[in-house]
Order: C-alpha cells, then structure tokens, then sequence
C-alpha cells in the first residue's frame, strides 16, 4: 500500500460486534439447545427476529457446535479469535484458518451464515436504521473531515469516488470472506479499493498465504505508522547504458521497478506486489505516460528558465510526494527520479526548449 487508512469508529461496527458477541456467548456456555435470550443482546435479538432465514442459521449453529468433541470446540474458537485480528494475520503473528480446517460438521453452518450475512444485512431495513448504511460509511470514511482518501491506496494509480457522491467503490474483504469464516462484516478486514485492483489485479487470491503456502507478511491496510513512505524505482540491467536516450517504453525488457518502504526492501511490499501485480502495472503506466510526463516538465521547464537546475529538479520532486492525493504520483516521482539520473539531462532539456 502506497498509504494506510485510518479506521473510521462508525455505528455499523456494531453489527460485527454483536455477531461476535453471540460467538463469544456461544463458546462460553455451550448450550445444548438454542437460547436466543442469552446468545444475543437484548438490542440485536429485536433485528436478527425481523429475518427468519438469519434466525435459522444462528439456530442451526448451536447444537452443532455443541456435538463438537472439546478439540474441536477449542479449534473453532481459536479460529474465531484469530480470523478477526486482521493486524495480528499481516504480521504473520497468528494462523488464520480456512473453511476447510474446521471440523466438517460445522463448515456449512458456518458458511451459510457469513457468506450470506453481508447480502441480508443491506436488504434490512431495520439493520440499516440501527447502524446505518454502507453508504453512510464510505461518505464518512473518506471525507476530509476524517482522512483525505482520494487514490486507491493499493495502487495510487486510480481516484476513489468522492464523499457523498453518487456512487462509492466496493469494500474489499482484504482476508477473502469465500475462504476465511467469521470476518465477514468486519470493518478492520472491509475496505474501499478501486476496481483494477479488486477485480483484475487481486481477484479471488489467497492473500494471508503466498504460492508455496507459505503465511506471508503483509502490511495491516490501517496500520498506524505517520514516518512510514513508499517509493517505486526504476531500475536497470546491468548491461545497459543509460546515457542512451531511448524511451523507456521501447526498452521494457531492459529494465524494471522496484518498491520500496521507507528506504529499504521489505517482504510486505513483495507481497503488495504479488497480490496486487504492482510492478507490472507500474512499468506499463511509466511507458504510457512518459511521453506526456516529458513534455509536462519541458513546458515547466520553459516557464522556469531562470532557477538553477538543481532548484528546478526538487520543485518537480518535490511535488509529487503528496502520494494519497495526485494520481500515479509515485509513478511519476520514479520517472523523473530516473530521468533527473541521466547524464547531461540538463543540456538535453534546455536543447528541447531553445
């Protein structure tokens, strides 16, 4: 991630907080028949009764567990606790536990709640009234009262709509609600992604786990760390001169990018790669745009003929560190960065100009 988000402590919390109550209720009483005055607050009794196809699915959760050997029980319950401590799962800290590593008997149970839970929850009325809507929250999360969310923080490269817009880009589930039980409404595992990434970049990935099964690390989406900066880098084979002039998009297999956090090479931003393609889409959209990013910075240049060169490159360097606000400014940051590297770069610009 270019930059983390802040959490946004909004009232549709609470509808994760009392599934997760009834969890917690259901661990600690192992009640041998359904007891919805003791499984629920008081509050969420009167909504979950308004839907009788949600109340079944609790009901059904119950004597099933309750058939569970005590291994068993003790293994739900671990995965309960770590499947919703998405920070502790990004450092690699705790296992989180897939459908398929439940015991069989409750797989289902549980399946049929969370995967359906998110759809039923927007199609009630009374859910909507009681904590709001999903709406409400992304007009809220990324308003500049709360944060200046204004580019897809997965790629910087696309622009999330505005607050009280018309539309709002989906809510991602970053720990893959089809795979992983009990986080499905769980706002630290929802958040807003643009559509490159989530539809065509990120897909139905495993994101915890990388193509050899190993957990990987991964940085936690609201992590709160100010000092923190990614960079992107262009960076060349060794074999190639660079005070050759060709553009880079006619040189695409000489060299590629690279990312970095906070000045060194991490295993997140390997993982923010693989699950993301980000240093593929990177090289593409640096030999799109460089023609247009030149001929930006020539016109600038021009305007500016007085500075000295060396004032002139850290103006432009200068503005594109505002990643969370200018679109594909990492990217364009990483351009001129190489650009400004070039031998003579000085005396080429000024021949462009004259």
């Amino acid at each position: 991630m270019i930059y983390t988000y802040r959490y946004l402590n909004h009232s549709i919390n609470q509808f994760h907080d009392n599934i997760a109550y009834f969890f917690e209720q259901l661990f600690a009483l192992n009640l041998l028949a359904f007891d919805a005055t003791v499984l629920f607050r008081d509050d969420f009794l009167l909504l979950i009764q308004s839907s009788k196809v949600l109340l079944r699915r609790f009901e059904t959760i119950v004597p099933t567990y309750h058939q569970l050997t005590n291994a068993e029980q003790a293994l739900v319950q671990e995965a309960f606790r770590n499947n919703n401590d998405i920070e502790t799962i990004c450092q690699c800290g705790c296992h989180p536990y897939k459908y398929n590593d439940l015991p069989s008997g409750i797989r289902e149970p549980l399946k049929d709640l969370f995967m359906s839970l998110w759809e039923d929850y927007s199609q009630f009325k009374k859910v909507n009234s009681a904590y709001g809507t999903v709406k409400n929250h992304f007009d809220m999360f990324v308003s500049h009262n709360h944060q200046d969310a204004l580019l897809c923080p997965f790629c910087g490269i696309n622009i999330l709509q505005p607050s009280e817009g018309l539309y709002r880009d989906a809510y991602d589930h970053f720990i893959p609600k089809a795979v992983y039980p009990f986080n499905s409404v769980n706002f630290k595992n929802l958040l807003p992604i643009c559509y490159v990434c989530n539809s065509n970049a990120k897909r139905a990935k495993d994101v915890p786990f990388d193509d050899t099964g190993a957990q990987r690390a991964i940085t936690y989406p609201y992590k709160n760390q100010p000092d923190r900066y990614v960079e992107a880098h262009i960076q060349y084979e060794s074999a190639y001169d660079q005070s050759d002039q060709t553009l880079l998009s006619d040189t695409k297999t000489l060299w590629h990018v690279t990312l970095t956090e906070s000045g060194s090479y991490t295993p997140e931003m390997d993982s923010w790669n693989a699950i993301y393609c980000i240093r593929k889409r990177y090289q593409d959209h640096i030999g799109q745009f460089e023609r247009q990013w030149w001929k930006e910075m020539t016109k600038r240049y021009k305007r500016r003929r007085h500075t000295t060169f060396d004032d002139f490159k850290a103006d432009i360097l200068d503005d594109y560190n505002e990643l969370s606000a200018i679109p594909m400014a990492i990217l364009r940051k990483a351009y001129y960065s190489h650009l400004f590297q070039t031998p003579d770069i000085d005396k080429l610009i000024e021949a462009t100009v004259a």
